[in-house]
């Protein structure tokens, strides 16, 4: 994984007591953890159909004048290019699943984060005619104008999309019940 992980460990006694069952029956994890994370993958992607995150916490709704700036009246939280959504994915090995991103904005995105943006100063073109005038225009046209932006901070809400709940830990049991049981699929 490039630019950042984030690491979760699920510390639940009766998936343990199920893996090590299954080692010791079937010597090898792998069927059971490619399964179980196929499940686990399918359930974070919803989260970002329902926008909320485990345990079904809703996230935090995107800020009106951001609604504006992107002019969308019902923007999706955390799927403007897609690019973490289609990023998500997990990998095996014979004793551990992984699930997550390789995505360097994803831990802020999970978090939170608030960040400083220094004093800067630019050139902006302005309108110099019509009722537009003395409005910002596209690059290229009208009379430049130096406007200076002021140090400020901003703030990225936290909208959790990886964790393990109840309803994962379910299907987790219920995967490697199977396993145990010799059935697949």
């Amino acid at each position: 994984m490039a630019g950042t992980e984030i690491t979760l460990t699920v510390d639940d006694a009766n998936l343990r007591q199920g893996l090590q069952a299954l080692q010791a029956r079937a010597g090898s994890l792998r069927p059971a953890l490619l399964d179980i994370g196929e499940a686990w993958l399918t359930r974070t992607r919803r989260r970002f159909e329902t926008e909320s995150g485990p345990g079904g916490v809703a996230w935090v709704p995107m800020a009106k004048s951001t609604r504006r700036r992107r002019k969308q009246s019902n923007p999706k939280l955390l799927r403007d290019s897609h690019g973490l959504f289609l990023s998500l994915h997990y990998s095996v090995s014979e004793t551990s699943l992984t699930l997550g991103t390789n995505k360097i904005y994803a831990a802020p995105q999970h978090f939170g984060h608030t960040y400083t943006r220094f004093a800067r100063s630019q050139v902006q073109p302005r309108t110099s005619k019509g009722k537009n005038k003395g409005k910002f225009a596209k690059r290229g046209r009208g009379k430049a104008a130096r406007i200076t932006i002021g140090q400020h901070s901003q703030t990225i809400p936290a909208r959790p999309f990886v964790g393990i709940d109840e309803g994962d830990r379910a299907i987790g049991a219920e995967i490697l019940l199977r396993h145990l049981g010799g059935e697949r699929g």
